[in-house]
């Protein structure tokens, strides 16, 4: 399979994950693009996509095709399956990991917003 961390290169990490997600817009909607028209990079936001996002994942649709050896409207489930999980690895490999004391802080944050102190009233 295609190592989309070689692929998706000279991005910011806002833009490497716009990527993967018009990636995995084309993987799953695959079987219907064809038949509905349906552009991926159409959004209900209405951003258009910059050029260098589109052209970057059109290369990786072709590759992922070209190694798969058929147009993604043809891939079994299976194959899907596996390039999505591709794509998610990537997201997760691209993520940056909270410190522990962001995480700690994070979680207190909660604590106090689930939990508030009751202070008694004074009548």
């Amino acid at each position: 399979m295609i190592d989309l961390s070689e692929m998706i290169i000279g991005f910011q990490v806002e833009d490497a994950r716009n990527i993967a997600y018009y990636l995995t817009r084309y993987f799953k909607g695959s079987p219907h693009l064809e038949e509905n028209g349906k552009d991926i990079f159409a959004d209900i936001f209405d951003n258009e996509a910059d050029g260098r996002i589109r052209a970057t994942t059109l290369e990786v649709i072709e590759e992922i095709e070209k190694a798969v050896g058929s147009p993604a409207s043809e891939f079994d489930e299976a194959t899907t399956d596996r390039i999505l999980d591709a794509i998610t690895d990537f997201e997760d490999s691209i993520t940056e990991r909270p410190s522990e004391s962001q995480a700690e802080d994070a979680e207190s944050f909660l604590d106090k917003a689930v939990n508030p102190a009751v202070t008694p009233s004074r009548s």
